[in-house]
């Protein structure tokens, strides 16, 4: 695999931003050593609304993401007089990195209307109003994205509803779609329903990006699906690499009703926490896909 999606927190900025900007580098030379370019993403809608500086709770046992947080929290999410605080943040950290070829893509948001009901009932700040609040910001983001000026592209992915009917996009949708130099676009369902999804994309013109996927019991596999992004040239990034912390081999529902025992199939993640394969077949299958995919671009 060459590049990795990683996300970034306003609130590492806002402790220090020289600082920051030093371990990113840091970060970029690891990667770069080992050839993997870069996809950093800015702001996340998902998960724990009240994210906090400093060493992160342990995570909860059998608990899938379970202190996974949301930037920026939801008490400046739903105050749009604090968005220009983030400003420094956007344009700081690309500033520094516009021209670097180690980055590949800028995520500017990750899910930003996501409800997040699943983990915590944003009771004060309804579905409606959190997908209003978002774009209000990712509209903002795009502007201080573009006044940086960057080689790189930038996108935001679409996550939810039909992309097909250009008519019937949610807001939030269309301005993703239409205003992103690059279409990306997460997909946890199987392959029937992935061919649908990517002739509905194609027809947007630009290059796509799947910068989520792969979710074993909802019949997201590598077999599946990577056979799909090689014939239509699509970057593919699948959720998780190594089980840990983040414990993404857990389902979205054991939120609901914690897992005791190690699933099978794993929900999501690559790799053991040794290093050693989950499912040594997939990794068979990710190897013809790349060597396939080599050899027609060549």
């Amino acid at each position: 695999m060459d590049t990795a999606r990683v996300f970034l927190h306003d609130l590492l900025w806002k402790e220090d931003s020289n600082a920051y900007l030093e371990r990113i580098e840091a970060f970029l030379e690891i990667a770069d050593a080992h050839g993997i370019g870069i996809m950093f993403v800015f702001f996340d809608g998902v998960w724990h609304p009240h994210p906090k500086p400093g060493p992160q709770p342990d995570p909860l046992p059998g608990v899938h993401n379970s202190q996974w947080v949301q930037s920026p929290g939801r008490d400046i999410l739903s105050d749009p007089s604090q968005y220009d605080s983030l400003e420094p943040y956007i344009k700081g950290v690309m500033q520094a990195f516009r021209e670097d070829p180690r980055v590949v893509v800028w995520d500017l948001f990750n899910e930003p209307n996501n409800p997040n009901t699943l983990a915590y009932a944003d009771s004060d700040l309804p579905p409606e109003e959190k997908a209003e609040r978002a774009l209000a910001l990712l509209s903002k983001a795009t502007e201080w994205a573009l006044a940086v000026d960057p080689v790189q592209p930038i996108t935001s992915g679409v996550w939810d509803g039909e992309w097909g009917d250009k008519q019937s996009l949610s807001p939030i949708n269309e301005f993703m779609l239409n205003e992103m130099d690059v279409v990306s676009f997460h997909t946890y369902v199987p392959k029937d329903d992935v061919l649908e999804q990517v002739a509905a994309l194609k027809t947007y013109g630009r290059p796509l990006f799947c910068t989520e996927y792969m979710a074993r019991p909802l019949e997201s596999t590598f077999e599946d699906i990577l056979p799909i992004f090689r014939e239509e040239k699509i970057s593919g990034y699948q959720w998780g690499f190594v089980n840990g912390r983040s414990q993404t081999i857990y389902p979205w529902w054991s939120w609901i009703l914690p897992e005791t025992e190690e699933p099978n199939p794993w929900f999501h993640d690559l790799l053991r926490a040794d290093g050693s394969y989950y499912d040594p077949a997939e990794i068979v299958v990710i190897q013809e896909t790349l060597e396939a995919f080599s050899s027609s671009s060549n």
